[in-house]
């Protein structure tokens, strides 16, 4: 369960965990192969299989007049891994940026009206006494 909910933040659909998984298990695959291990629709694994292959996650070799799909290694994994957090430390100084603004506006703004309750009562005895 852990590792699914895994690939799953690392970007991967539920189907495509499924394709992935079973070439990994099985090996080289063809689609029918991998419609019997999934029990997904053929075109689903399609869909999954394009999306895997543009992720860099699985290869595609001619057999004939098919097509055989092979996983490549889980460490491709840990390169989806470093490419978001790439991306993730690129946009942090711009999120920040924003962050900081609103937050600046928000104190600002709590800072012109005080409104004062019991708790604030109990602080402020507390601290003059």
């Amino acid at each position: 369960m852990k590792k699914i909910e895994l690939l799953k933040n690392l970007g991967l659909s539920e189907q495509e965990i499924k394709v992935y998984l079973s070439l990994i298990e099985r090996g080289a695959s063809l689609v029918s192969n991998i419609a019997r291990d999934t029990k997904l629709h053929r075109p689903t694994i399609y869909q999954s299989l394009t999306k895997l292959s543009n992720k860099g996650l699985i290869t595609v070799s001619p057999k004939g007049n098919q097509k055989l799909y092979s996983a490549e290694s889980p460490e491709k994994l840990a390169f989806i891994f470093d490419s978001l957090k790439e991306d993730l430390e690129l946009l942090l100084p711009e999120l920040n940026q924003i962050y900081e603004k609103k937050n600046l506006r928000a104190v600002k703004k709590r800072g012109r009206i005080f409104h004062p309750n019991h708790h604030n009562r109990q602080i402020i005895l507390m601290l003059t006494h």
